[in-house]
């Protein structure tokens, strides 16, 4: 009688942690397409790329079940990626538009109840080619419970779409909704609020054609800081061809791109040059740009990088050579074999003539010494770095 009670005290035990642990799971099936043989990796088996296989229905596939607001790296979040043989750089998720930028792109998934997976369209997944796309959205509830369908609300820019749980396939886990309202060609924001969860992304939309507009004349390569020529706005310069349309994502320095605008260039008509101009307050901007073909990459002319994309500076911080208009026009360089060039650092070299301190010499004062390096022969200056 003893050992009966001692076992079925251990049942109970033993069911009690199943149970809890069920409780306090979700199961994620996760959805890679490309690749042959393909390996879910992560946080929750220690980065072993052989201990997940995938199973190939049309895409590869593999459900885990996840204990719930993990304490990791990232909280309540797993980092996960994709191996096959081969691979020498492990591919994140395509669709999922959380990225750890400053850990090897690993993608997140936030485990919560309901997990939000593959919130499309986004800024991962491509341009949106018709003005009422179809949101769609996996949401896995905990185990042993399903989705509260009347709690789905979606909210596109200021338009929100309540009652909306019909659309949730119980068995697919899978929530598809046809926007019934269409959307003007640009930047537009989703955020789905389900539960005790909710999430955002961003996506374009471009279902009419490209605009073509002349390249300005004023248009660097890479950023051109604002000037009257630009009515004070930041001109942005990207030359690149064999594709259909290019898109700029922003946003404020230090945040994700994805939860920043995105904005369709204009295309020049005579050449492979895509152009936009945009107005900004003071502050730092990083960036990215974006094909219909899904690459998302940095400014190739961009002299800086955040954390996020290219970074650069509007006001006082950004003061460059970039944004100057030169006012002599009549100015000839002399034939490279006829330079006679005279090497100074600006702060350093009229403070002694001038009598003025260490590195507190300007530009007025050099100007006042362009005499006497005429009467040197000198016909060109080239000035140190300023952080010399």
């Amino acid at each position: 009688m003893y050992q009966l009670i001692r076992l079925n005290m251990f049942l109970w035990i033993v069911l009690s942690i199943g149970f809890s642990w069920a409780q306090d799971s979700v199961d994620v099936t996760f959805r890679y397409s490309n690749g042959p043989q393909s390996y879910l990796v992560g946080e929750f088996n220690g980065w072993d790329n052989s201990a997940a296989p995938m199973n190939y229905e049309g895409i590869w596939v593999r459900t885990e079940r996840l204990l719930m607001n993990p304490d990791n790296t990232i909280q309540d979040a797993y980092q996960y990626k994709f191996y096959y043989s081969g691979v020498t750089v492990w591919p994140n998720d395509p669709l999922n538009h959380h990225v750890n930028v400053t850990d090897n792109n690993n993608s997140i998934l936030y485990v919560r109840n309901p997990t939000i997976y593959h919130f499309l369209p986004n800024n991962r997944s491509g341009f949106v080619e018709v003005g009422n796309p179809i949101i769609s959205v996996y949401l896995y509830p905990k185990v042993g419970s399903v989705v509260d369908t009347a709690s789905i609300v979606l909210k596109i820019d200021d338009t929100v779409y309540s009652h909306i749980g019909s659309y949730y396939n119980f068995s697919k886990k899978q929530l598809s909704f046809l926007l019934p309202d269409a959307l003007e060609d640009g930047s537009h924001k989703a955020t789905l609020t389900v539960g005790e969860n909710s999430d955002s992304v961003s996506f374009v939309v471009q279902a009419q054609p490209v605009v073509t507009v002349p390249l300005p004349s004023y248009a660097n390569h890479g950023v051109t800081l604002p000037t009257a020529s630009s009515n004070d706005s930041v001109t942005f310069r990207l030359k690149l061809s064999g594709v259909n349309s290019v898109i700029l994502n922003i946003s404020e320095e230090g945040q994700d791109l994805s939860n920043g605008s995105a904005y369709v260039m204009r295309k020049d008509p005579g050449s492979d040059n895509w152009w936009l101009n945009l107005k900004f307050n003071e502050g730092g901007y990083e960036y990215q740009y974006q094909t219909d073909e899904g690459a998302v990459f940095n400014d190739p002319w961009g002299k800086w990088n955040g954390t996020y994309g290219s970074l650069f500076y509007v006001g006082s911080a950004g003061l460059t050579a970039d944004d100057y208009e030169w006012a002599s026009n009549g100015y000839q360089t002399p034939d490279p074999e006829r330079l006679v060039i005279y090497e100074l650092h600006v702060g350093e070299f009229g403070g002694g003539y001038f009598g003025l301190p260490a590195a507190e010499s300007g530009f007025l004062e050099l100007a006042e010494l362009m005499p006497h390096f005429d009467s040197l022969g000198i016909n060109a200056i080239e000035l140190m770095p300023v952080m010399d």
